[in-house]
C-alpha cells in the first residue's frame, strides 16, 4: 500500500477470518477483530456490534449478507449513527479469491472518511446507503 493511500481504523466482525486481520495490520491499518482485541462483543447481535464500531470510530468490516440488504435496519442504523461498514462478498468467485485479494484491488475505491454502507466485490466497489 503505497503512502498516499489512506490508513484506516477498523473492528472486523467475527466471520472475517484472523488472517485478514494479519494482512491490514501488515498494511499499516489500526485493528481490532472481535475474536482478539474485542472478545466481549462475541454472539453479540450486529447492532450492538455497529454501536460499538461507530463510538470507536472504526469501519466495521464484515462477510455476512446482514449488511447489504437496501431495506434493512442494519443500514438505516449505519446512517442514523454515521458510521461505516464494508460488507467483502467473495461468493461470486472461486474459493481461492481471498479477502485479501478483494481488499487490495477495491480499498482504493473507498473514500478516506467513508460513512455509510459499503460492498466490496473484486470487480467493484459500491456504495449502498
Amino acid at each position: 500500500m503505497s503512502k498516499d493511500r489512506p490508513r484506516y481504523k477498523v473492528l472486523l466482525d467475527e466471520g472475517v477470518p484472523v488472517s485478514f486481520g494479519v494482512y491490514l495490520r501488515q498494511a499499516r491499518h489500526n485493528v481490532e477483530h472481535i475474536k482478539l482485541e474485542a472478545k466481549t462483543l462475541m454472539g453479540k447481535k450486529d447492532n450492538v456490534v455497529l454501536v460499538y464500531a461507530v463510538r470507536e470510530k472504526r469501519i466495521l468490516i464484515a462477510t455476512d449478507a446482514d449488511f447489504s440488504h437496501r431495506g434493512s435496519d442494519l443500514i438505516q442504523q449505519v446512517n442514523n449513527l454515521g458510521g461505516a461498514v464494508v460488507r467483502i462478498s467473495a461468493s461470486a468467485r472461486p474459493e481461492s479469491l481471498s479477502l485479501q485479494k478483494i481488499w487490495h484491488r477495491q480499498a482504493k475505491n473507498l473514500p478516506r472518511y467513508p460513512k455509510g454502507v459499503f460492498v466490496m466485490g473484486y470487480d467493484s466497489c459500491k456504495k449502498l446507503a
